[in-house]
Parts: C-alpha cells; structure tokens; sequence
C-alpha cells in the first residue's frame, strides 16, 4: 500500500476521534439549578465546608447562612462560611430529608428552596426532634449559587431546646455564656474559635446532666 495513503487514513481517524471527543465535550450538560443547590444542600448538611463552597460563586453573597445564627469574628466569606460550619459541628448538628425545588427564574438566576430537618444540642440523644419546617433560600446562576441564606423553623425547637439549654448553661457557666452568645437575651451566637469551643463543651454536658 501506498505510504502516503496509510499516513492520510491514520491522520483521518485521528482527525475523526478529535471531532467525536470535542462533540462529546460540547454534548454535556450543565447541571440544572435543581441539581447545583441539591448538592450543595447536602454539603452543607454533611459539614464539608470546601465540598459546599465548591458550588459558590467567588463573588457570591451567602452572609445570610450565618446572620440567621450569629455574628462571626472572622474576615472572608471562605473563613465566615467555614467558622458557621465549626459552629454546627461543634453544636452536633444533624441535617435530614434534604429536598430542592425550583421556585421561579429571572435573568439574577433561578431560585431553588431545599427544605430539611435537623437535630442539634443533643436533641436525638435526648429523643425530640427532628425539627423540620427549616430552608436554604438559594439562588442559581451560571451552575454556581449567587446568593444564600437560611431560614430557621424554631417553633418546637426553641421550647424544647435552644432555651432549655441557655437556663441550664448560664446557671452552670455563667461568664462561657457571656462568650457563647452575645447578649443576654441569648438570641445571637458569637461565631469565634472560643464561642466555638465552648459549645462543643457544653453542648455535651447538656446532654449529660439532662440524662443524668
């Protein structure tokens, strides 16, 4: 066979496979808004920072995930969005039933809303809960989220343990609670590595001393 002709049919098929590999490439889609928020949803309820801040926009304004809870000592979305997560771990957050929906779409994005239920302070171990009704208000834009905040369902939580466990630990550790929160009214959080540390402290001793 003519060399030529064996050099042109390899050039061809390479050629070809190049076209196919880049039609393949151009072929897949990108996740829909449903599917960008459902996985940072998730994220988020497993406690991995990185994994959730990997669906963000470097410009994005998620501050309203840790408005609703506190006040955060740290500078940068990456370390505000990474003491949060501190804070819930350190709390034994616990994040069930994770469902998306698209709300509506605009040319700022599509806005998803994911319900889930959770424990925290030690609510499973003390057999109340979980607590649903709460959601992530998410907005989706370019197959990264835009905007984020949270809303809290506290209607059976608060009676039942966030002002249980404020009594118990400002009669207890009285000067940790004047770190843990911050005021008296014990309806902010100061998310600071000490604030942090002591409700990982007390969050169990609660739990302890309520089961004792």
């Amino acid at each position: 066979m003519d060399r030529r002709l064996v050099i042109g049919a390899a050039t061809l098929a390479v050629l070809l496979i190049g076209i196919g590999a880049f039609a393949l490439f151009q072929t897949r889609e990108e996740p829909s808004a449903q599917e960008v928020a459902t996985r940072f949803t998730a994220a988020y309820g497993d406690l991995k920072a990185d994994q959730a801040l990997s669906y963000v926009a470097d410009d994005a304004d998620i501050s309203g995930l840790w408005t609703s809870v506190g006040t955060p000592g740290m500078q940068g979305m990456r370390e505000q969005f990474g003491a949060l997560i501190s804070l819930l771990e350190a709390q034994g957050y616990k994040q069930l039933r994770n469902s998306c929906e698209e709300l509506d779409s605009s040319a700022a994005g599509t806005h998803v809303q994911c319900t889930f239920d959770f424990h925290t302070l030690g609510s499973d171990e003390l057999g109340r809960g979980p607590f649903s009704g709460s959601y992530l208000d998410l907005t989706v834009r370019d197959g990264v989220i835009d905007r984020a905040s949270t809303y809290w369902e506290i209607e059976k939580f608060s009676p039942q343990m966030w002002e249980p466990f404020a009594r118990w630990v400002s009669k207890m550790h009285r000067d940790d609670a004047s770190v843990m929160y911050t005021d008296g009214t014990h309806s902010g959080i100061r998310i600071t590595e000490e604030s942090i540390r002591l409700w990982g402290r007390h969050a169990q001793g609660y739990v302890d001393a309520t089961k004792s």
